[in-house]
C-alpha cells in the first residue's frame, strides 16, 4: 500500500543533520522514574531554548532510561529508539500546528494519543473519505490497513538493523518488537487476538529485560 510520505522519511526530513534549518533531535540517558516514561525505558519532550517566549526555537529530547540501557538487549533499545523516533516527530507536528492532530500540547498529550491521532489521518488520506463519513466498518478496515502499515515500516527497519548486528530471526520477532511499542493503542486490543498479544508482549518483555529467551545482546555488560 503506497502513501504520500512513509514515517522514516517524515523523521528523516524534519530531523536533518546536513540542514541548518532543521529542528534538532538531540539523545541522551539518566535516571528516570516509571511516571516519566513515554515507553518502556524512554521519553521524548520538547524543549524550547527560552521557555515563555512564544516565538523561541525548540528541540526535540529522546531521553534513556540508564536502568533500562543496563539491562535490556541492543534489538529492545533499537525499537524503543524506533518508536520514539516516531514520538519526536509527532511532538515536531504538534508544535508546528499540524491539520491532522487533535487540539492540545506536548505537555498533556502521550504517544498513544499522537499516534492514534495520525493514523486516523492517514486512514482518511489514503481512503479520501472524511472521518465523519466514515463507517464503523470501513473505518475500522482503514484504521487496520494504516496501522499494519505502521508495524511493517518499523518492524523491517529494526529487521535491517538485525541482519546488520548478525541476527537470523524471523518476521514474527520483528512484528513482535514493532507491536511493544503500541500497547497501549486501541490497535493492539482490535488488530490482534489475546493469544496474539501475549506472544508478542512475551518476546518484547524478554528483550527488554535482557533474559531469557532473548535474542539480542545485553549493551551493559
Amino acid at each position: 500500500m503506497e502513501t504520500e510520505s512513509s514515517l522514516n522519511a517524515l523523521i528523516a526530513n524534519t530531523f536533518d543533520m546536513d540542514d541548518e534549518d532543521s529542528v534538532d533531535l538531540i539523545y541522551s540517558s539518566e535516571a528516570l522514574t516509571e511516571g516519566e516514561l513515554d515507553l518502556i525505558g524512554a521519553k521524548a519532550d520538547i524543549v524550547f531554548y527560552n521557555p515563555g517566549n512564544p516565538n523561541s526555537l525548540y528541540y526535540i529530547s529522546v531521553n534513556f532510561d540508564q536502568d533500562y540501557l543496563s539491562y535490556a538487549t541492543d534489538l529492545s533499545i533499537a525499537s524503543v529508539t524506533l518508536h520514539e523516533n516516531v514520538h519526536a516527530y509527532l511532538l515536531y507536528a504538534l508544535e508546528e500546528n499540524e491539520d491532522w492532530l487533535i487540539e492540545g500540547s506536548s505537555d498533556n498529550i502521550n504517544y498513544e494519543i499522537l499516534l492514534e491521532s495520525y493514523i486516523d489521518y492517514r486512514a482518511y488520506k489514503i481512503y479520501g473519505t472524511p472521518l465523519k463519513s466514515f463507517t464503523a466498518m470501513n473505518f475500522s478496515f482503514a484504521h487496520h490497513e494504516v496501522i499494519t502499515e505502521f508495524v511493517e515500516e518499523i518492524a523491517s527497519t529494526l529487521r535491517e538493523y538485525g541482519e546488520n548486528q548478525g541476527y537470523t530471526l524471523g518476521n514474527e520477532f520483528y512484528n513482535a518488537m514493532a507491536w511493544g511499542g503500541l500497547k497501549e493503542t486501541l490497535a493492539w486490543t482490535l488488530d490482534l487476538t489475546e493469544q496474539k498479544r501475549q506472544q508478542y508482549e512475551n518476546i518484547f518483555l524478554s528483550e527488554h529485560l535482557g533474559v531469557y529467551p532473548a535474542k539480542g545482546t545485553n549493551c551493559g555488560n
